[in-house]
Protein backbone atom coordinates (compact mmCIF):
# COMPACT_ATOMS: atom_id res chain seq x y z
CA UNK A 1 0.00 0.00 0.00
CA UNK A 2 1.51 3.26 -0.79
CA UNK A 3 0.89 5.59 2.08
CA UNK A 4 0.50 9.36 2.44
CA UNK A 5 2.47 9.98 5.40
CA UNK A 6 2.18 12.47 8.12
CA UNK A 7 5.72 12.76 10.52
CA UNK A 8 5.11 14.30 14.55
CA UNK A 9 8.57 15.74 15.76
CA UNK A 10 11.72 17.00 14.17
CA UNK A 11 13.86 14.13 15.20
CA UNK A 12 17.71 13.21 14.15
CA UNK A 13 16.07 10.02 13.16
CA UNK A 14 14.46 11.25 10.24
CA UNK A 15 17.70 11.43 8.58
CA UNK A 16 16.92 7.22 8.05
CA UNK A 17 13.46 7.07 8.03
CA UNK A 18 12.09 9.61 5.67
CA UNK A 19 14.16 8.49 2.78
CA UNK A 20 13.13 4.93 3.95
CA UNK A 21 9.60 5.86 3.80
CA UNK A 22 9.88 6.93 0.25
CA UNK A 23 11.82 4.01 -0.93
CA UNK A 24 9.11 1.67 0.63
CA UNK A 25 6.91 3.60 -1.63
CA UNK A 26 5.41 6.32 0.18
CA UNK A 27 4.84 9.93 0.41
CA UNK A 28 5.63 12.45 3.06
CA UNK A 29 3.70 14.98 2.95
CA UNK A 30 3.53 16.73 6.31
CA UNK A 31 5.24 17.42 9.20
CA UNK A 32 4.39 19.33 12.62
CA UNK A 33 7.39 20.24 15.29
CA UNK A 34 7.68 21.78 18.76
CA UNK A 35 7.10 24.87 16.80
CA UNK A 36 5.96 26.19 13.10
CA UNK A 37 9.51 27.47 12.55
CA UNK A 38 11.21 24.08 13.38
CA UNK A 39 8.85 22.31 11.44
CA UNK A 40 9.40 24.57 8.59
CA UNK A 41 13.00 24.08 9.06
CA UNK A 42 12.54 20.24 8.89
CA UNK A 43 10.39 20.21 6.01
CA UNK A 44 13.36 22.42 3.67
CA UNK A 45 15.68 19.72 5.04
CA UNK A 46 13.81 16.61 4.44
CA UNK A 47 11.98 18.36 1.00
CA UNK A 48 8.58 17.82 2.55
CA UNK A 49 5.31 19.30 0.78
CA UNK A 50 4.04 20.87 3.97
CA UNK A 51 5.49 22.25 7.03
CA UNK A 52 2.45 22.37 10.00
CA UNK A 53 1.60 24.76 12.94
CA UNK A 54 1.34 21.79 15.32
CA UNK A 55 1.04 18.43 15.89
CA UNK A 56 -3.12 18.13 15.85
CA UNK A 57 -2.68 20.03 12.51
CA UNK A 58 -0.59 16.58 11.00
CA UNK A 59 -3.42 14.54 12.42
CA UNK A 60 -6.29 16.64 10.93
CA UNK A 61 -4.84 16.67 7.34
CA UNK A 62 -7.16 14.56 5.40
CA UNK A 63 -4.02 13.96 3.09
CA UNK A 64 -2.29 11.79 5.43
CA UNK A 65 -3.18 7.80 5.75
CA UNK A 66 -0.55 6.80 8.73
CA UNK A 67 1.66 9.05 10.93
CA UNK A 68 5.25 8.56 12.00
CA UNK A 69 5.69 9.36 15.72
CA UNK A 70 9.82 9.83 16.70
CA UNK A 71 8.73 12.26 19.69
CA UNK A 72 10.15 12.05 23.80
CA UNK A 73 9.06 8.79 24.77
CA UNK A 74 6.71 10.07 27.30
CA UNK A 75 4.77 11.87 24.67
CA UNK A 76 4.37 8.70 22.59
CA UNK A 77 1.08 8.19 24.61
CA UNK A 78 -0.65 10.62 24.36
CA UNK A 79 0.06 11.64 20.28
CA UNK A 80 -1.05 8.08 19.71
CA UNK A 81 -4.49 8.11 21.15
CA UNK A 82 -4.62 11.44 19.36
CA UNK A 83 -3.92 9.41 15.99
CA UNK A 84 -6.32 6.77 16.97
CA UNK A 85 -8.70 9.20 16.99
CA UNK A 86 -8.11 10.86 14.17
CA UNK A 87 -8.41 7.69 11.75
CA UNK A 88 -4.84 7.63 10.74
CA UNK A 89 -2.21 4.08 11.24
CA UNK A 90 1.06 4.82 13.27
CA UNK A 91 4.21 3.48 12.78
CA UNK A 92 5.96 4.37 16.73
CA UNK A 93 9.47 4.85 17.73
CA UNK A 94 10.39 2.93 20.48
CA UNK A 95 9.46 2.59 23.41
CA UNK A 96 5.71 2.18 22.37
CA UNK A 97 5.12 3.91 25.43
CA UNK A 98 6.85 4.73 29.14
CA UNK A 99 3.97 1.75 30.89
CA UNK A 100 2.64 -1.34 30.24
CA UNK A 101 -1.27 0.62 30.89
CA UNK A 102 -0.37 3.44 28.32
CA UNK A 103 0.06 0.70 25.66
CA UNK A 104 -2.94 -1.53 26.41
CA UNK A 105 -4.86 2.10 25.83
CA UNK A 106 -3.30 2.64 22.45
CA UNK A 107 -3.92 -0.66 21.29
CA UNK A 108 -7.01 -0.71 22.23
CA UNK A 109 -7.42 2.22 20.61
CA UNK A 110 -6.09 1.42 17.70
CA UNK A 111 -8.48 -1.45 17.80
CA UNK A 112 -11.44 0.25 18.03
CA UNK A 113 -10.59 2.97 15.24
CA UNK A 114 -9.74 -0.08 12.70
CA UNK A 115 -6.33 1.17 12.02
CA UNK A 116 -2.67 -0.55 12.34
CA UNK A 117 -0.64 0.19 15.10
CA UNK A 118 2.98 -0.90 15.01
CA UNK A 119 6.19 -0.26 16.91
CA UNK A 120 9.10 0.83 15.27
CA UNK A 121 11.53 -2.27 15.57
CA UNK A 122 13.45 -1.87 12.75
CA UNK A 123 16.19 -4.51 13.25
CA UNK A 124 13.85 -7.71 13.29
CA UNK A 125 13.14 -6.49 9.51
CA UNK A 126 16.48 -6.99 8.29
CA UNK A 127 17.45 -10.39 6.69
CA UNK A 128 20.03 -11.31 9.07
CA UNK A 129 17.47 -11.70 12.10
CA UNK A 130 15.44 -14.15 9.94
CA UNK A 131 18.75 -15.71 8.85
CA UNK A 132 19.51 -16.77 12.30
CA UNK A 133 15.86 -17.93 13.16
CA UNK A 134 16.01 -19.94 10.55
CA UNK A 135 19.25 -21.74 11.91
CA UNK A 136 17.46 -22.91 14.69
CA UNK A 137 16.95 -26.43 13.26
CA UNK A 138 18.72 -29.71 14.21
CA UNK A 139 21.74 -29.67 12.31
CA UNK A 140 22.19 -26.32 12.74
CA UNK A 141 21.76 -24.00 16.30
CA UNK A 142 19.29 -26.85 17.64
CA UNK A 143 16.81 -25.51 19.98
CA UNK A 144 17.70 -22.57 21.55
CA UNK A 145 18.72 -22.14 25.22
CA UNK A 146 20.22 -18.91 25.85
CA UNK A 147 20.88 -15.46 24.08
CA UNK A 148 22.42 -12.31 24.97
CA UNK A 149 22.44 -8.64 23.80
CA UNK A 150 24.35 -5.54 24.65
CA UNK A 151 23.57 -1.96 23.32
CA UNK A 152 25.99 1.26 24.62
CA UNK A 153 26.98 4.36 23.85
CA UNK A 154 28.34 7.49 25.19
CA UNK A 155 25.59 10.09 25.85
CA UNK A 156 26.97 13.42 26.23
CA UNK A 157 24.30 15.48 25.52
CA UNK A 158 23.26 16.80 29.54
CA UNK A 159 20.01 18.30 28.34
CA UNK A 160 18.71 15.20 26.55
CA UNK A 161 14.97 13.98 27.67
CA UNK A 162 16.66 10.73 28.04
CA UNK A 163 18.48 11.57 31.07
CA UNK A 164 14.93 12.71 32.42
CA UNK A 165 12.40 10.28 34.23
CA UNK A 166 9.07 12.55 33.59
CA UNK A 167 9.91 12.08 29.89
CA UNK A 168 10.51 8.51 29.77
CA UNK A 169 14.18 8.58 29.68
CA UNK A 170 17.01 5.47 31.12
CA UNK A 171 19.01 3.28 29.36
CA UNK A 172 16.64 0.38 29.77
CA UNK A 173 13.52 1.96 28.04
CA UNK A 174 15.53 3.75 25.23
CA UNK A 175 18.49 0.79 23.79
CA UNK A 176 18.07 -1.85 26.57
CA UNK A 177 14.28 -2.23 24.79
CA UNK A 178 16.63 -3.84 21.65
CA UNK A 179 17.92 -6.95 23.51
CA UNK A 180 14.18 -7.39 24.76
CA UNK A 181 12.61 -7.25 21.89
CA UNK A 182 15.37 -9.79 20.32
CA UNK A 183 15.46 -11.76 22.83
CA UNK A 184 11.46 -12.62 22.50
CA UNK A 185 11.91 -12.80 18.72
CA UNK A 186 15.03 -15.55 19.55
CA UNK A 187 13.68 -17.25 22.32
CA UNK A 188 10.37 -17.74 20.84
CA UNK A 189 8.22 -17.17 24.33
CA UNK A 190 7.74 -14.62 26.54
CA UNK A 191 9.78 -14.66 30.21
CA UNK A 192 8.34 -16.47 32.92
CA UNK A 193 10.09 -14.01 35.43
CA UNK A 194 12.44 -11.10 35.14
CA UNK A 195 15.65 -9.32 36.95
CA UNK A 196 17.21 -6.11 36.62
CA UNK A 197 20.05 -4.32 38.45
CA UNK A 198 20.76 -0.69 37.08
CA UNK A 199 23.24 2.28 38.17
CA UNK A 200 20.79 5.55 38.69
CA UNK A 201 21.76 9.22 38.47
CA UNK A 202 21.08 10.83 42.12
CA UNK A 203 17.79 12.85 42.35
CA UNK A 204 14.63 12.57 42.00
CA UNK A 205 14.46 12.90 38.10
CA UNK A 206 17.24 10.36 37.55
CA UNK A 207 17.52 7.49 35.60
CA UNK A 208 19.53 4.48 35.19
CA UNK A 209 22.65 5.36 32.60
CA UNK A 210 23.35 1.53 33.01
CA UNK A 211 21.71 -1.73 33.31
CA UNK A 212 21.89 -5.42 32.85
CA UNK A 213 19.00 -7.67 33.29
CA UNK A 214 17.94 -11.23 33.30
CA UNK A 215 14.83 -13.31 31.68
CA UNK A 216 14.11 -16.79 32.69
CA UNK A 217 11.96 -17.82 29.66
CA UNK A 218 11.27 -21.12 30.85
CA UNK A 219 12.47 -24.74 29.46
CA UNK A 220 16.19 -24.13 30.00
CA UNK A 221 15.62 -20.58 28.13
CA UNK A 222 17.83 -17.87 29.36
CA UNK A 223 18.13 -14.64 27.90
CA UNK A 224 20.82 -11.19 29.69
CA UNK A 225 21.05 -7.64 28.06
CA UNK A 226 23.37 -5.30 28.71
CA UNK A 227 22.83 -1.68 28.11
CA UNK A 228 24.39 1.91 29.36
CA UNK A 229 24.47 5.39 28.30
CA UNK A 230 28.19 5.93 30.05
CA UNK A 231 30.31 3.22 27.87
CA UNK A 232 31.66 3.64 24.59
CA UNK A 233 30.12 2.58 21.74
CA UNK A 234 29.54 -1.52 21.48
CA UNK A 235 26.52 -3.46 19.98
CA UNK A 236 26.45 -7.40 19.90
CA UNK A 237 24.06 -10.27 20.10
CA UNK A 238 24.59 -14.02 20.32
CA UNK A 239 21.91 -16.95 20.38
CA UNK A 240 23.19 -20.31 22.16
CA UNK A 241 20.99 -23.59 21.10
CA UNK A 242 21.13 -27.03 21.91
CA UNK A 243 23.85 -27.83 18.70
CA UNK A 244 25.06 -24.59 18.17
CA UNK A 245 25.56 -20.95 18.51
CA UNK A 246 25.40 -17.65 16.31
CA UNK A 247 26.79 -14.54 17.00
CA UNK A 248 26.03 -10.71 14.97
CA UNK A 249 28.69 -7.90 15.76
CA UNK A 250 26.04 -5.05 14.63
CA UNK A 251 21.94 -6.10 15.11
CA UNK A 252 20.76 -2.73 15.79
CA UNK A 253 22.21 -1.03 12.62
CA UNK A 254 20.66 -1.20 9.36
CA UNK A 255 23.53 -2.02 7.69
CA UNK A 256 24.48 -0.32 4.04
CA UNK A 257 27.15 -2.81 3.48
CA UNK A 258 27.20 -6.56 3.86
CA UNK A 259 26.93 -8.15 7.59
CA UNK A 260 28.55 -11.33 8.96
CA UNK A 261 26.63 -13.44 11.34
CA UNK A 262 29.86 -16.36 12.79
CA UNK A 263 28.36 -19.35 13.54
CA UNK A 264 29.93 -22.03 15.72
CA UNK A 265 28.97 -26.12 15.75
CA UNK A 266 31.25 -27.78 17.93
CA UNK A 267 34.48 -27.26 16.96
CA UNK A 268 33.83 -26.05 13.22
CA UNK A 269 33.16 -22.69 12.19
CA UNK A 270 32.35 -20.41 9.71
CA UNK A 271 31.03 -17.27 8.71
CA UNK A 272 28.18 -16.17 6.57
CA UNK A 273 27.49 -12.71 4.71
CA UNK A 274 24.26 -11.33 4.01
CA UNK A 275 24.00 -9.19 1.31
CA UNK A 276 23.45 -5.06 2.24
CA UNK A 277 19.88 -3.91 3.19
CA UNK A 278 17.94 -1.36 4.06
CA UNK A 279 15.77 -2.35 7.42
CA UNK A 280 13.97 0.85 7.70
CA UNK A 281 12.66 0.26 4.02
CA UNK A 282 11.73 -3.25 5.05
CA UNK A 283 9.92 -2.13 8.10
CA UNK A 284 7.82 0.77 6.31
CA UNK A 285 7.12 -1.71 3.23
CA UNK A 286 6.02 -3.90 6.26
CA UNK A 287 4.00 -1.43 7.82
CA UNK A 288 2.46 -0.56 3.89
CA UNK A 289 1.14 -4.42 3.98
CA UNK A 290 -0.24 -4.66 6.93
CA UNK A 291 -2.27 -0.97 6.97
CA UNK A 292 -3.39 -2.44 3.23
CA UNK A 293 -4.98 -5.96 4.78
CA UNK A 294 -6.19 -6.16 8.26
CA UNK A 295 -6.33 -9.78 8.47
CA UNK A 296 -2.58 -10.07 8.07
CA UNK A 297 -0.25 -10.55 11.06
CA UNK A 298 2.12 -8.12 12.21
CA UNK A 299 5.31 -10.56 12.88
CA UNK A 300 8.00 -9.85 13.18
CA UNK A 301 6.78 -6.36 13.92
CA UNK A 302 4.25 -6.35 17.11
CA UNK A 303 1.42 -3.68 18.75
CA UNK A 304 4.19 -3.23 21.74
CA UNK A 305 1.71 -4.72 24.63
CA UNK A 306 4.31 -7.91 25.30
CA UNK A 307 7.20 -5.95 25.27
CA UNK A 308 5.88 -2.81 27.18
CA UNK A 309 4.73 -5.35 30.30
CA UNK A 310 8.84 -6.94 30.26
CA UNK A 311 10.21 -3.51 29.95
CA UNK A 312 8.08 -2.42 32.63
CA UNK A 313 8.84 -5.53 35.42
CA UNK A 314 12.58 -5.22 34.26
CA UNK A 315 12.78 -0.94 35.12
CA UNK A 316 10.47 -1.98 38.19
CA UNK A 317 12.78 -4.76 39.28
CA UNK A 318 16.14 -2.62 38.72
CA UNK A 319 14.21 0.35 40.75
CA UNK A 320 13.51 -2.36 43.64
CA UNK A 321 17.58 -3.42 43.57
CA UNK A 322 17.44 -6.48 41.67
CA UNK A 323 14.22 -8.11 42.78
CA UNK A 324 12.63 -11.53 40.83
CA UNK A 325 9.47 -10.01 39.35
CA UNK A 326 6.93 -13.19 38.16
CA UNK A 327 5.18 -12.20 34.71
CA UNK A 328 1.98 -14.07 33.19
CA UNK A 329 2.48 -16.80 31.14
CA UNK A 330 1.41 -15.86 27.64
CA UNK A 331 2.89 -18.70 25.39
CA UNK A 332 5.06 -18.37 22.60
CA UNK A 333 5.05 -15.55 19.96
CA UNK A 334 3.53 -15.57 16.67
CA UNK A 335 6.14 -16.82 14.11
CA UNK A 336 7.41 -13.91 11.12
CA UNK A 337 6.84 -14.10 8.09
CA UNK A 338 7.42 -17.47 5.70
CA UNK A 339 8.00 -20.09 8.98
Amino acid sequence: MSLRWGVLGAARILRKVVPALRAAGGRVVVIGASGPERARAAAAEWDIPHAADDYQSVLDDPQVDAIYLPLANSLHHPWLLAAAAAGKHCLCEKPLTVTAAEAREARDAFGRAGRRLMEAFMWCHHPQAARVRELMRPGELGEPRRFHATFSFPLDRPDDYRWKRAMGGGALLDIGCYGVSAARYFLGAEPAAVSARGIFRPGPDGVDESAAAWLDFGEGRVATVSCSFASAFSQGLEVTGSEGRARLDRPWLSADVPVRIDIERGFERRTEEVAPADAYRLMAEHFGRLAADPRLPAAPGEDGTAQADVLGALLASARAGGAVIDLPRTGTRPPAPGE
